[in-house]
């Protein structure tokens, strides 16, 4: 109970001290244990990057909020990580703009979500004043 009360402060003490200012770039870690970290607090305008850090197997970055279209908003396909010689990065990478304010939640299509909680995240997006 205590470690969500802390979540919670945390979460909010973030969302205080989101600006206005130029645009800013985020990332996010992929695992065996999830997304990391599994929810992120930015303003409108800024770039999410997720980078897979799994040598064992592929993850996805899909959107669980569908658009008016009914299908995702963002969707990265299977991203790998593979070293090929004579290369400087050894894992693949997924961006998204985040335009607008909301909260837009996202999942790993490859995994079993009931494992564990952090293959299921969030970006919160708040509004620029």
């Amino acid at each position: 109970m205590a470690k969500h009360i802390f979540g919670f402060i945390a979460f909010a003490a973030l969302l205080f001290f989101v600006s206005s200012s130029q645009a800013e770039s985020f990332s996010v870690d992929i695992d065996d244990n999830g997304f990391d970290p599994y929810y992120l607090v930015i303003s409108e305008g800024d770039t999410v990057t997720w980078r897979n850090q799994d040598m064992m197997k592929n993850h996805t970055v899909t959107s669980t909020d569908n658009s008016s279209t009914g299908v995702p908003l963002f969707d990265s396909g299977n991203l790998t990580y593979s070293c090929e010689a004579n290369t400087s990065s050894c894992n693949e990478t997924f961006n998204f703009t985040f335009n607008n304010s909301g909260v837009y939640n996202y999942t790993d299509l490859n995994e079993d979500s009931h494992w564990t909680t952090h293959f299921d995240a969030f970006v919160y997006v708040a509004s620029c004043v």
